[in-house]
């Protein structure tokens, strides 16, 4: 009888979906930054306060999810008037949206460490859906992510109604992010 039991409890093992790997974020060693232009020069900006969840294996992309929540209110340029501004109702509306959510839920490996990730990203009421390339690396039990994003601020009603032109500011806005984390259990 153990001849037969051993063989199928393998094969059971082999057969069942393996558990992707959780990872916690370190906010102290990440960064979400935003670079945009304002009377013809980038400025680039951080927000200080966000959460991620993180579920990924390279070898089960199928079952990997990033969802990060940032709290608009943080956005920290080094000018206050300018933080001020952004997250007023004309751009962020930080006091009425609170939060933009960005999800992660297709991956595709493109060589390397390098993916391209297919996400929706809800900000100010809209949610919209986007592709952009990441690099990420794991060593042992920390993760390294890396990437960036191309928005069209209009496309969120950010700043639509004073500087829909982008003369002033600039219709695109790239959003990096720069993610350090260590595997959860």
């Amino acid at each position: 009888m153990l001849r037969w039991l051993v063989p199928m409890v393998l094969a059971l093992a082999a057969a069942a979906p393996a558990s992707a790997a959780q990872w916690r974020v370190d906010p102290t060693r990440s960064r979400i930054s935003v670079l945009f232009e304002q009377g013809g020069k980038p400025i680039e900006a951080r927000f200080e306060s966000f959460q991620a969840e993180v579920t990924f294996d390279p070898k089960d992309l199928a079952a990997a999810r990033v969802a990060i929540t940032v709290d608009l209110a943080s956005f920290r340029s080094g000018d206050a008037q300018r933080d001020q501004m952004a997250t007023a109702g004309e751009f962020l509306a930080a006091g009425a949206a609170g939060q933009a959510r960005y999800v992660a839920r297709g991956f595709k490996a493109v060589g390397g460490d390098s993916y391209e990730v297919a996400a929706q990203l809800a900000l100010k009421g809209a949610t919209k859906s986007l592709t952009h390339p990441a690099t990420i690396t794991i060593k042992g039990d920390e993760a390294h992510a890396q990437g960036e994003a191309k928005l069209d601020r209009l496309a969120f009603g950010i700043g639509s109604g004073q500087f829909p032109r982008g003369d002033q500011v600039g219709l695109t806005v790239l959003v990096r992010f720069d993610l350090v984390a260590e595997r959860a259990g």
